[in-house]
């Protein structure tokens, strides 16, 4: 094969083959822009270990700073431990680890709309998995699903703040006293929704608070995903009896020990992750959620009254826009990337996902809207006259 980056200018301009945010190319995708100044931030932490903080005490002040912040923001008690992590995937492999060792919990709920991370955590733990079935619209039936909980107590229960696909948010209320009766341990899996449903709909945001207040629930959410900030970034908050599992030895460092999965952390991620709450500030994030998540809601409208499409109404900025048979999907998917419109799929309803993050503008949606409209008008006239 032929040596195509022989130079840093060839490495550096190898970045044009990709897509761009600000242009609003990039409409599936749960990324979007950092904020100019940050990249400053990186910079200056780009090459400290975030698990080395007596080295790099920078970074222990950085860290403490950025969990406080990101409680503040929440509404989350100072009690409450957090731990930085890369991202979703390790804030679940990490809580389900955790309750394992702490309540010796070998048996997880999820609901058929969780990601697939949890399902992964559970073949890496060696974990049992019940998985529980979800409606089209993706809600569960509160009798199964409480039928379950009496089956396996002392189980771990998985809630989704925004389902990968259609942007659900499982409801707590159904199943809380159930939880309590049953000694049910509850991760909060907030990847996409943690810093959007608390703004858009902060009295359901609550008694996910309450119950992690309480200690009886972690809850994980991302930087990297709606605040803009570097990938990876995230972070796991739990009890500190939870916490102290995710503490391994390792005797040659200064600290005598690590959190987390990584052992090398980057540095930069929590400085950039806490560099983007500075620069934003609770309002700007309240304000970027509720602007991307009526956008969605209306663009939800548009579509529904134009033909009729399958759209499950969305509890966070998602849309999964149904168009029927997953051989439609994909002619519709190809068609769009054809003109630089990069959705993502998702199946029940089968279709397109588009994610409203905060770069997503309504001109960037009118330019789906109009070309979804082409590619029904040259080759789908059977499917739009349905």
């Amino acid at each position: 094969m032929e040596k195509k980056i022989k130079s840093i200018d060839d490495l550096m301009s190898i970045a044009d083959l990709d897509p761009r945010h600000h242009t609003g190319e990039i409409i599936g995708s749960m990324t979007t822009s950092i904020h100019p100044r940050v990249f400053d931030v990186i910079a200056k932490f780009i090459e400290k270990n975030q698990n080395d903080h007596v080295l790099f005490p920078s970074l222990s002040v950085i860290e403490e700073e950025l969990i406080s912040e990101t409680k503040r923001i929440l509404g989350l008690s100072e009690d409450i431990s957090g731990v930085i992590t890369s991202g979703g995937t390790e804030s679940n492999i990490l809580a389900l680890y955790a309750f394992k060792k702490t309540f010796s919990s070998r048996t997880v709920i999820s609901l058929e709309s969780a990601h697939q991370s949890i399902s992964k955590a559970a073949a890496l733990l060696e974990l049992n998995i019940v998985k529980v079935k979800t409606n089209d619209d993706g809600y569960y039936n509160p009798d199964e699903l409480q039928g379950i909980l009496a089956r396996y107590p002392n189980s771990v229960l998985v809630l989704t703040m925004g389902t990968t696909e259609i942007g659900r948010v499982d409801p707590i209320t159904p199943i809380i006293d159930s939880i309590r009766k049953y000694h049910i341990h509850v991760h909060i899996d907030g990847a996409m929704g943690g810093f959007t449903y608390p703004f858009t709909n902060p009295k359901e945001f609550g008694k996910y608070v309450e119950l992690v207040n309480e200690g009886l629930a972690s809850f994980s959410t991302d930087y990297h995903k709606f605040p803009g900030a570097p990938i990876p970034s995230s972070v796991l908050f739990l009890n500190s009896m939870l916490e102290d599992k995710l503490k391994w030895n390792s005797h040659y460092m200064p600290a005598g020990y690590q959190k987390g999965l990584l052992g090398t952390r980057p540095g930069y991620s929590a400085a950039g992750a806490l560099a983007t709450l500075l620069l934003k500030g609770r309002d700007g994030l309240a304000y970027s959620a509720i602007r991307s998540y009526n956008l969605a809601l209306e663009t939800m409208n548009t579509l529904q009254s134009n033909w009729n499409l399958s759209i499950p109404r969305p509890d966070v900025p998602l849309l999964c826009v149904g168009l029927g048979e997953e051989e439609l999907v994909s002619r519709a998917w190809s068609f769009l990337w054809s003109y630089g419109i990069k959705t993502y799929f998702c199946s029940k309803p089968p279709g397109l996902r588009i994610v409203f993050m905060p770069h997503i503008k309504k001109k960037h949606i009118d330019r789906f809207i109009n070309k979804l409209l082409e590619f029904f008008e040259q080759g789908s006239r059977e499917y739009h006259e349905r």
